[in-house]
């Protein structure tokens, strides 16, 4: 039995994999699976178009958020201050995740359609263990979008400030919703705006682009390209 083709789109977060992802599902009639809501408590089919949110958050797996919290603190956060990862984190995750996207790729058989998966993997070694955990049900094909880093960071305030408003909330309420606790003082959006940079330029610090060797794999410098010519890019290579 053949493997089953799925698309994985990754980069640094606020790069513009989910745009991309939803373009592909509405003009083009794939299935998005976001890792981002699968990891938050959502589901990523049906709700890939989703920014997580406190009440998706209240449906997580403990599971499922504990090997993603143990990721961002032994990876994520590893890689931006400039330390040697943990390689197990990102194996543990994408181990628990594998069985999910394989079941998304039947589902996305059955019906005739495509996958497309979007998350942030950073690094070259990650993006092979993920083609190994997809093996043999899967053989995964890798768009890695690499915008300018203060690109990604306005693409990323931009997204919050929509999905704020979208609840009739300013950017700061939404951003404490998370943590209705907290004391800390609301913040302007260009204070918020700048925290932002200062995170995408310290997560930039580790992120690995497409490398010339990495097999079925495109690297895409995004910020040069319209979301358009970024989907044309990419079903050209899928084909």
């Amino acid at each position: 039995m053949s493997a089953t083709k799925v698309l994985f789109v990754t980069g640094l977060s606020g790069a513009g994999k989910t745009t991309l992802g939803e373009l592909l599902k509405q003009e083009h009639g794939f299935l998005h699976f976001n890792v981002d809501v699968w990891a938050f408590g959502g589901h990523p089919l049906d709700e890939s178009a989703l920014v997580p949110n406190p009440e998706m958050m209240a449906k997580r797996d403990p599971e499922i958020q504990a090997l993603f919290d143990a990721m961002v603190e032994g990876g994520f956060k590893k890689l931006a201050a400039g330390e040697t990862p943990d390689a197990a984190v990102w194996e543990a995750f994408f181990e628990r995740l594998a069985p999910a996207v394989k079941d998304a790729a039947t589902r996305a058989a059955s019906e005739g359609k495509q996958l497309v998966v979007t998350f942030s993997v950073y690094l070259r070694s990650v993006r092979d263990a993920v083609r190994r955990l997809l093996a043999p049900e899967v053989a995964v094909a890798f768009v890695v979008l690499a915008p300018d880093v203060d690109v990604v960071a306005t693409r990323k305030v931009e997204h919050l400030r929509n999905t704020a408003a979208s609840r009739g909330l300013t950017l700061s309420q939404f951003l404490r919703s998370f943590n209705p606790s907290s004391d800390a003082p609301d913040l302007s959006e260009e204070q918020i705006a700048a925290i932002f940079v200062g995170q995408t330029q310290a997560a930039a610090n580790g992120f690995e682009a497409a490398q010339a060797d990495e097999p079925q794999t495109l690297g895409l410098a995004s910020t040069d390209l319209t979301v358009a010519q970024e989907r044309d890019a990419v079903l050209a290579f899928f084909a």
